[in-house]
């Protein structure tokens, strides 16, 4: 049986690093490795920082495991998904008035008339942390 990733029409699947809200201690204790070399995060500055500048909205997309679509893999509510795997094609999904509208915000350009905002009006590339 094909992998699920090349029944849904997915080219590839990969696994990415976690990002957690550094502002929060108890995810800082919980997720981040206790060895500085195995983590993403700078040790040595007194406070920690997510450093992104995302290029998700054109490279990937994250499917949840229930089929939500989020914009990038810092997005974790469902009020916030794209769209859904399950419900619609991954062709139809990638160009929606969602895709396509937060592209156009995070490139600072204007959003269109009457498309809906999104989670990446708030972030605009550079998140501290969304604080969704």
């Amino acid at each position: 049986m094909d992998p699920l990733y090349e029944q849904l029409g997915v080219d590839s699947f990969t696994t990415a690093p976690i990002f957690i809200n550094t502002h929060n201690q108890g995810q800082i204790a919980e997720w981040l490795p206790k060895e500085e070399r195995l983590s993403y995060y700078d040790y040595s500055v007194q406070e920690l920082t997510n450093v992104w500048s995302c290029s998700d909205l054109w490279e990937r997309m994250v499917i949840n495991w229930d089929g939500g679509i989020a914009p990038c893999c810092w997005v974790e509510k469902p009020e916030y998904d794209f769209g859904n795997i399950f419900s619609n094609e991954m062709k139809n999904l990638w160009n929606n008035v969602f895709f396509v509208n937060a592209r156009r915000v995070v490139s600072n350009k204007s959003a269109q008339a009457h498309s809906p905002k999104t989670i990446c009006h708030r972030c605009r590339r550079q998140p501290s942390y969304l604080e969704c």
